[in-house]
């Protein structure tokens, strides 16, 4: 009963903490060392967890990631184009905090226990007049700790515009609470992306990236939040990689790997 309790405790606790930290993961390699600023990049399918109107091809990305504090993160997405009228998108993320232990009034070490997150989206997008996407998503997030369980459903709306010029995007998450990224990207020269976005949760955000394609090589850097990040990636015909790498500071460095089948 007493460690009943104090799961449950722990859990109180923890939800809000472990959530903030969830939701600000970058679950992919590009947008990562791009400072996740993609909410107006189109075309890419792992945009589902930025901005759901981002989805306009067939594709299938796997990631993992070496996060902080000894905690690990595995992604798995992919879009499929429906009869020419609408892409779909699906995706499932992972999220381990390692092990962790019990610990008695006095302090004294005791058995340890498992906690983890596990999210299932579903999108759907659709372009209008060759100028728009839109984008709705929802999402079922589901936090473990211990025997202890938590479901909670959720919903995504996004928008982009793109032009030769300059694509703008946004999109808002949970509407119940204010959350919402929005961002513009721009091609000045050939191979050359320029990208600068807010995201807003609690507080703003500025995040902005630059990724220069040396084909088949493509070089990335990004900022977000005074934190600076990096990237390389490779593509050849139907299959890329990405490695991304991004300084926390004092916290530790974190490391990102995704492989995309097109």
């Amino acid at each position: 009963m007493k460690r009943i309790i104090l799961v449950s405790i722990i859990t109180c606790l923890a939800i809000s903490y472990l959530q903030a930290i969830y939701y600000r993961i970058p679950y992919f390699a590009r947008p990562a060392a791009l400072g996740e600023a993609t909410v107006s990049v189109l075309g890419d399918a792992t945009g589902i967890f930025t901005n759901p109107a981002s989805i306009n091809n067939k594709i299938v990305s796997f990631s993992l990631t070496e996060w902080l504090l000894d905690t690990r993160a595995g992604s798995c997405v992919g879009s499929y184009n429906v009869m020419d009228y609408f892409m779909i998108g699906g995706g499932v993320t992972y999220f381990s905090y390692g092990p962790m232990r019990y610990f008695d009034d006095e302090g004294n070490p005791g058995d340890y226990f498992s906690a983890d997150l596990w999210q299932y989206r579903i999108s759907l997008a659709k372009q209008l007049y060759n100028r728009i996407s839109l984008g709705i998503g929802t999402k079922i997030l589901q936090q473990n700790i211990e025997t202890v369980k938590e479901t909670k459903f959720l919903a995504d709306f996004g928008a982009i515009y793109y032009s030769k010029l300059f694509d703008v995007g946004a999109s808002v998450h949970d509407p119940t609470e204010i959350s919402f990224d929005v961002g513009i990207s721009a091609k000045p020269v050939k191979d050359l992306l320029l990208l600068v976005a807010m995201n807003y949760q609690d507080k703003a955000v500025m995040q902005a990236g630059i990724e220069y394609n040396f084909k088949p090589v493509s070089f990335r850097i990004g900022f977000n939040n005074k934190r600076l990040a990096g990237g390389i990636g490779y593509q050849q015909k139907g299959f890329s990689f990405d490695y991304a790498l991004t300084d926390y500071g004092q916290v530790g460095l974190t490391h990102q790997f995704s492989i995309t089948l097109k």
